[in-house]
């Protein structure tokens, strides 16, 4: 029901890819004790009218190895870009909503469905504009197959944070989103900001997550920053920094608007 070209994958074609950098840390008590580094390559392999797939390869850092390899050839995921009429809860032409987040009310549409997976039934909220970026997913929770108690293992809600900012690619200025996403879990609480600009494969330029415990304490990092990318075939040589076909590297990232937020 959501068309392809809302999505962060959609307006690209086969060999398009991204890279990216995963820095996570594990904290005890206030005290950092666990910090983890890898890179990771998505690259779209497969794309019809049904959906896509994204083969998807990784390789830790580790500190006493400096010409480490990508463990195996990586793994290939298909994802489809429509949702099934049968999964669907409501009508399915969806309902009219207006959403706010970009300075004033955007008329779009939303769509409710459930996904069984892994044991889990997950609900999802999509709202859909066909002419802005992105399109807001909001992953209602999830509560386990056949369970009596229908309570959700977990609830995220997801807000726009600025509508406008600027996004150096290195070979050209665009204009991306910053969103803020808070799930909820008993005893954790996790705020996502993810930068997204729709030129980039994927959509993804930085995500940063902060975990915290149920007195406020934090117990997890992720920072999530984007290396570099191409919209044309190509090998990216993960590992080595090469990089072929039009291309654009991250620089610095700036909002228009003037206050300055921080990010704890």
């Amino acid at each position: 029901m959501l068309p392809a070209r809302c999505h962060v994958w959609g307006r690209f074609e086969i060999g398009a890819w991204s890279r990216v950098t995963v820095d996570v840390e594990t904290y005890e008590r206030g005290e950092r004790l666990l910090r983890s580094g890898r890179e990771e390559l998505r690259e779209l392999v497969q794309r019809d009218e049904q959906g896509y797939a994204l083969k998807i390869v990784s390789i830790q850092e580790l500190p006493w190895r400096r010409d480490a390899e990508p463990a195996g050839d990586g793994v290939t995921r298909s994802y489809p870009w429509f949702v099934g009429r049968e999964r669907l809860i409501g009508p399915p032409e969806g309902v009219g909503v207006d959403f706010e987040g970009f300075g004033e009310p955007l008329p779009c549409r939303s769509y409710e469905y459930q996904v069984e997976s892994e044991g889990r039934i997950t609900t999802f909220v999509d709202v859909v504009h066909p002419d802005r970026f992105p399109f807001v997913l909001q992953r209602v929770g999830a509560v386990p197959s056949g369970a009596p108690d229908l309570r959700p293992e977990y609830r995220v809600r997801m807000s726009i944070s600025h509508g406008d900012v600027a996004i150096d690619l290195g070979d050209r200025l665009v204009s991306g989103v910053e969103t803020r996403t808070v799930v909820e879990r008993p005893g954790r609480t996790t705020e996502i900001v993810e930068l997204l600009a729709a030129e980039v494969p994927g959509g993804l330029v930085s995500k940063r997550s902060t975990e915290r415990d149920e007195s406020g304490v934090v117990v997890r990092r992720e920072v999530i920053e984007l290396v570099d990318f191409s919209e044309t075939p190509g090998e990216p040589g993960i590992g080595r920094g090469e990089v072929r076909g039009r291309e654009g590297r991250l620089f610095r990232r700036r909002p228009r608007s003037s206050d300055d937020r921080s990010d704890d």
